[in-house]
């Protein structure tokens, strides 16, 4: 079985990721759709750096947009574009949930932490005085954690 093998050619076929592809970054504000950046004439200020091929990476000032763009098509006024990846959906369904008191642990530390609060295998924070002052800091904990504050 000495089936001949397909290479890929020499020349201009393999090289630097960046020379061939070129990544852009586009940050956009709050409330952009990704219906909005799809649109052929969103990126008409930019198509004289634009090519067919190249990556641009889309993300919103409040980082909910999150995507990855492969550019198809470039004219004089539109670029027709293709999502590769759309990381901000990913964070919306499977990402990690918001923390609750139940993933944090109260408890006495001995005489050096005192009372403290641990999430996972880490401590946060010791020496409180008292378990209620521990809870009171666990729970700011968790309202930050959870980008609540």
């Amino acid at each position: 079985m000495n089936a001949k093998i397909p290479k890929l050619g020499g020349g201009d076929r393999f090289q630097p990721a960046d020379f061939t592809i070129q990544r852009f970054a586009a940050k956009v504000p709050t409330g952009t759709s990704l219906d909005d950046v799809l649109h052929p004439e969103y990126f008409a200020n930019h198509i004289d750096r634009m090519k067919p091929g190249m990556e641009i990476t889309v993300l919103s000032d409040d980082n909910k947009l999150d995507v990855r763009l492969r550019v198809l098509t470039v004219t004089k006024t539109t670029a027709s574009l293709r999502i590769l990846d759309d990381y901000s959906k990913a964070t919306e369904t499977n990402g990690p949930g918001k923390l609750t008191m139940d993933d944090i642990k109260i408890n006495h530390g001995g005489p050096h932490h005192n009372w403290r609060f641990v999430h996972g295998d880490k401590v946060i924070e010791h020496g409180f005085g008292s378990k209620a002052d521990a809870e009171a800091a666990a729970a700011a904990y968790l309202k930050k954690a959870n980008g609540e504050v």
